[in-house]
């Protein structure tokens, strides 16, 4: 006992001297984890934040590619930075921050860049990762053609002297047979004026709506986030997601005030094809894991072909945006559902404008069935401590592009019309709230709603900062919105009927600091869901208790225990984990449960990383999880991973 207690005192004692953090870097951890947690699309994203902890930026040789990398990092921002580095002008953390001029925004990047020069003008890293359920699902008795585990592999390359990077990645999900069933990789020379990419990228313009297959990150719970989220232009993949990129020759110029950007692809994709020879859908879910699935890989060839002229006029750019695609099999699709033929084209017209005051973001573009849509935003900073955001969007029901991708509720920019209006503003010292009311409708009907309908979303959040270590967060969300039902009735049969849905969600979350290197986050939160007709009531809460210790600049240990209990996936709660690379890290939990993980993290200097984490979910009245294939029996899901980093 006296040994015990010794040992707790000298670790207190070390704890005292350490040096505090302040709260921008609190803040800082818990804005980045709640900017990952809320997005609309943010596996990509995760998987660039979570390679570039153990492979960190240079920021001195830094591209633009690099730098949109970074979270909150918007275009301007990266402008200013990249012109800081060309006239010399940032040389230490220091100077970086005085660029930035914002402290959250600072303490989010910095665990992801260095200053540190590499010791060679040739750089190579090397990530794997590993993963796998400890208990058996039913598809791995006799269906699934591969074994349990989840491996990933991904190489970067620099060739500092000649401006050349390069990425490879290949991956495996559990059940698939090759350890390459998925590759990406890329090649690329870029200087201040130019960058061509052969293999595999991403390019989105403007507002996404004429075409965008990069992440737009829409955080709406950071009103000043949403107008930083843009990823315009072209930018390298080797990720692992096995949709939404291309495959091909793409250039990026820029000469004075004009631009130009060419693209063209050319890959086989994933689809579900008829007995016909048609195609009903995209298939999206990446794994080919048994005959059926198999069967759906590269059924379908598709060529790209597309740019972007603009200019640049002071604060404003005018941007002409144009692309065209064709497919070797024609889709099948209705006159109001769904992509129909074998070709799609879309040509828009996009506009910024930048200043210290405003943000103005606006696209309008035009199908090649002749429908047109528009999409406005605007930014408004109005002082130091209040934003003001305003977003409206005209999407019509025919407005057919499979490659637009812009802000929606539906998560499609085809029939919805829409406006929001959100606003961040400190009425106190240590005080900031964010909220935000969107309103939205479907004019036309749908496939599954016969009538237009509509409906509404609002948030308000209160940060407040109790003192220097310590923030309390107060989130209240409420959506509502018509919703489509199927009656089962006694004398009629199946019957289509509407009701009004109703759900509220309220979260209270405590983030501490202590002796500068422990940060522990409590949350309890509510989700209320109500049906007006024919529906009953749904209720669910989940309540965790999460540490990260870092006890050396080299090592970091973090756990989360929780208790979750929903009346069904509707009322499921979402909750962002720390997880190795290729695995995505937002998890709704649903049912009655408990669910624990533990992580390791550790370092040796800049050469080696390793990562381990375990978890576990039980059930309380479960005697199988999952269904079909994917089902394995008891209430309990253990899961172990691994990932292992080499830099030279």
């Amino acid at each position: 006992m006296n040994r015990i207690l010794f040992i707790a005192l000298l670790l207190l004692a070390f704890h005292c001297v350490c040096k505090a953090q302040s709260i921008d870097s609190l803040k800082a951890q818990y804005n980045l984890e709640n900017y990952l947690e809320t997005l609309e699309e943010s596996y990509d994203l995760e998987d660039d934040l979570k390679f570039l902890r153990t492979n960190p930026i240079y920021l001195l040789t830094a591209d633009k590619d690099d730098l949109l990398k970074l979270p909150f990092v918007d275009q301007e921002m990266v402008g200013k930075i990249i012109t800081a580095l060309d006239n010399n002008i940032i040389k230490s953390k220091r100077d970086l921050k005085l660029i930035i001029n914002n402290n959250e925004i600072y303490e989010s990047i910095i665990p992801f860049i260095t200053f540190k020069a590499p010791r060679k003008n040739i750089g190579f890293s090397i990530l794997s990762a590993l993963s796998s359920e400890m208990q058996n699902r039913r598809g791995f008795d006799s269906t699934f053609e591969g074994g349990k585990i989840k491996s990933l592999t991904k190489m970067s390359l620099k060739y500092l002297p000649y401006n050349l990077s390069a990425g490879f990645t290949i991956e495996k999900d559990p059940g698939e047979k090759f350890f390459t069933d998925h590759y990406s990789g890329f090649i690329k020379y870029e200087t201040n004026e130019f960058k061509i990419i052969s293999g595999d990228y991403r390019v989105s313009f403007i507002e996404g709506l004429t075409f965008g297959n990069q992440t737009f990150i829409y955080n709406k719970e950071n009103i000043s986030g949403i107008t930083q989220g843009k990823r315009t232009g072209l930018r390298t993949f080797n990720g692992t997601s096995e949709t939404d990129f291309l495959r091909g020759l793409s250039l990026e110029y820029r000469l004075n005030k004009t631009g130009l950007i060419a693209f063209y692809s050319n890959r086989f994709i994933d689809a579900n094809i008829n007995g016909e020879g048609l195609v009903t859908s995209f298939y999206n879910g990446g794994l080919h894991r048994y005959g059926t699935e198999i069967s759906k890989k590269g059924t379908l060839n598709e060529k790209i072909y597309g740019g972007q002229i603009s200019r640049s006029l002071g604060s404003h750019l005018l941007s002409l945006n144009i692309y065209s695609c064709s497919y070797n099999r024609d889709f099948l699709g209705s006159g109001y559902y769904g992509l129909r033929g074998s070709s799609f084209s879309a040509i828009g017209i996009g506009y910024n404008y930048y200043s210290e005051q405003i943000d103005i973001s606006a696209e309008a573009a035009g199908s090649g069935n002749n429908s047109f849509a528009g999409i406005l935003n605007v930014g408004f900073n109005i002082n130091k401590e209040t934003v003001l955001f305003v977003n409206a969007r005209k999407y019509p029901f025919d407005y057919s592009n499979p490659f637009a991708n812009s802000i929606s509720v539906k998560g499609n920019t085809q029939n919805e019309e829409g406006f929001s209006v959100g606003i961040k503003i400190s009425p106190l010292p240590n005080t900031e709230i964010n909220s935000y009311v969107e309103i939205f409708r479907q004019p036309y009907r749908t496939y599954y709603n016969p009538l237009p309908s509509k409906g509404m979303e609002m948030m308000i959040k209160a940060q407040i900062s109790i003192n220097r270590n310590h923030l309390l967060s107060l989130r209240y969300r409420l959506k509502e919105g018509d919703e489509p039902l199927t009656i089962d009735d006694a004398v009629k049969g199946e019957t289509k009927a509407i009701t009004v849905r109703n759900k509220k969600e309220i979260r209270l979350e405590y983030n501490s600091l202590y002796f500068g290197n422990l940060y522990l986050k409590s949350r309890i939160e509510l989700s209320l869901l109500d049906y007006k007709l024919y529906r009953e009531d749904e209720t669910g809460f989940i309540i965790f208790q999460d540490f990260l210790y870092k006890p050396f600049d080299n090592l970091s240990l973090s756990s989360r225990a929780m208790l979750f209990s929903t009346s069904s996936y509707e009322t499921a709660l979402y909750e962002y984990e720390r997880e190795i690379t290729g695995i995505y890290s937002v998890n709704a939990l649903s049912d009655k449960g408990a669910r624990f993980y533990f992580t390791f993290n550790y370092s040796w200097g800049d050469i080696f990383s390793l990562m381990f984490k375990f978890s576990s979910t039980t059930y309380n009245n479960k005697n199988s999880i999952g269904s079909s294939y994917d089902q394995l029996k008891g209430k309990s899901l253990s899961k172990i991973s691994f990932e292992f980093g080499v830099k030279l």
